[in-house]
């Protein structure tokens, strides 16, 4: 309602500006009125009254901060006319009020994803998916980071982030109730409040993630829909899963597969065990109808291995370092990342090696909408819909561990979690910016050896005492459910 306001006091007006050296300046900022923010009814109501070509007075009246250090009209439209450039939002090597002035609005008035960009892109633009105008926009947007946010993972006490200091001790304790625990890590506002570690380990030692990593192969497939290389997340696999074409998997989008309801079958394909698991995963028969049933599916989750290839022409293990790894500051020599035995095609519905830090690194980007520390590196969008409940407890390869997950009993607090085999999780509790981590006891492969084999996988069982030699009882993890509980007095008062 408040656009349909804005575009009313404004008129119809078209102007194109001056194409002069069509190339982004850094010294330029969307804070039109340079009043150290950006805002939809200033800002916002500057670029597109400038836009529609009002000047004087009629550019400037009632849109101007009362603090701004750019106030006149002949200034903000010198500021404006000489960033010509940056202000094609979309990049269509033109300025338009209803392409560039309405993106900007929209962006500041919150609209993500597809009510960002629908019918506001130029016919021309190089810059069209959600994700890219959102990115361009957080980068060229003045932000500020809220609670005193950190980025760096540093040690601090947990009163100094506003935690009861006896409360998290008893979230690590009800953690290390579990005896196969490796590692438990709590970051709050990007500082680690609490942590502890089985004998023998420490902050440095790997932890295995299992099915955690259908999480970030899910991430990178996001980046891949922000770049422009997947359409959106409507797009048919089959686009790239050319050996589904003329098959009752053709029309299968990839939202389905990421909500693991593309019918492809979970338990018992023995994918595990498979030579060369891109192909297994390609020749599934469907069990369900697509987009009808959901059902945990790692066949599913390996076909993100092609896609990802054959969308940005880089293996799946090479675009998530360097589009998410490296970017959040995670070395990739600390880091194993797993091939099937082939020792071609990357495990993408499983298997990353990487310290708690790390682990806790990822859990951050997404308790952070996809930013970090100042940069888009995920689309909101893209996070937003990973985190609800795209069927009864499940988003787009996150868990959702609401009163569906917990059988009915509604939780305390709202938290989403990337869980894998034996105890491996992340969890994630974007309103009070607070990430935990949770690994099990386990010893990497030799000499860096990440290529499965019978005798070389992820070995987190002997810890769980659930290998096929083990004897006696399997070791019980903890309540999850006890957990959350206790995650939500944390930040009681």
């Amino acid at each position: 309602m408040k656009q349909r306001v804005v575009i009313g006091l404004c008129g119809f007006v078209w102007v194109l500006l001056a194409q002069v050296g069509w190339s982004e300046d850094a010294s330029f900022s969307f804070d039109i009125d340079a009043d150290g923010e950006a805002g939809a009814l200033t800002d916002g109501l500057l670029l597109l009254r400038h836009l529609f070509g009002f000047s004087g007075s009629s550019l400037t009246d009632g849109a101007v901060a009362s603090n701004a250090t750019r106030s006149s009209a002949a200034d903000i439209e010198a500021y404006l006319s000489g960033y010509s450039s940056n202000v094609d939002i979309d990049r269509d090597e033109s300025n338009g009020a209803l392409t560039d002035g309405l993106l900007f609005l929209r962006y500041l008035f919150g609209f993500r994803g597809e009510t960002l960009v629908n019918g506001a892109i130029g016919n021309d633009a190089v810059r069209s998916s959600s994700g890219q105008i959102e990115s361009y926009l957080d980068d060229w947007t003045p932000t500020v980071d809220a609670n005193d946010q950190s980025w760096g993972l540093t040690r601090t006490n947990a009163v100094s982030q506003g935690l009861n200091e006896d409360g998290v001790v008893d979230v690590l304790a009800h953690i290390f109730g579990d005896a196969a625990t490796q590692a438990a890590m709590l970051v709050r506002n990007g500082y680690v409040v609490g942590e502890r570690y089985a004998d023998g380990y420490d902050a440095g030692d790997l932890g295995t993630s299992w099915s955690v990593a259908k999480s970030l192969y899910a991430a990178a497939v996001g980046i891949a829909i922000d770049e422009g290389w997947i359409t959106s997340l409507d797009q048919r696999a089959s686009d790239f899963l050319s050996e589904w074409k003329g098959t009752d998997k053709e029309n299968i989008p990839i939202r389905v597969l990421l909500e693991m309801r593309a019918g492809l079958p979970g338990e018992g394909t023995d994918l595990f065990s498979q030579a060369d698991q891109s192909a297994f995963a390609l020749n599934q028969d469907l069990v369900h109808q697509p987009g009808a049933t959901f059902l945990y599916s790692n066949a599913t989750s390996q076909l993100l291995e092609p896609i990802l290839r054959r969308a940005t022409g880089e293996d799946a293990h090479s675009y998530l370092t360097k589009k998410i790894l490296t970017p959040i500051g995670i070395d990739r020599s600390d880091v194993g990342l797993w091939f099937d035995p082939t020792g071609i095609n990357p495990m993408t519905y499983c298997c990353i090696d990487m310290r708690p830090e790390d682990f806790a690194r990822f859990g951050l980007l997404f308790a952070r909408g996809g930013r970090w520390a100042g940069t888009r590196i995920l689309s909101s969008d893209f996070v937003s819909q990973s985190l609800t409940a795209q069927s009864d407890y499940y988003g787009l390869h996150w868990w959702i561990l609401n009163a569906n997950y917990f059988g009915g009993y509604t939780p305390p607090v709202q938290v989403k979690a990337a869980h894998g085999l034996n105890g491996q999780h992340v969890y994630v509790w974007s309103q009070e910016d607070i990430v935990l981590v949770v690994l099990t006891i386990y010893q990497p492969p030799t000499e860096g050896d990440y290529v499965l084999s019978l005798s070389n996988w992820p070995r987190t069982c002997e810890a769980r005492n659930t290998c096929n030699s083990s004897t006696g009882e399997e070791v019980e993890s903890y309540s999850e459910w006890q957990l959350i509980r206790l995650l939500a007095t944390l930040v009681s008062e």
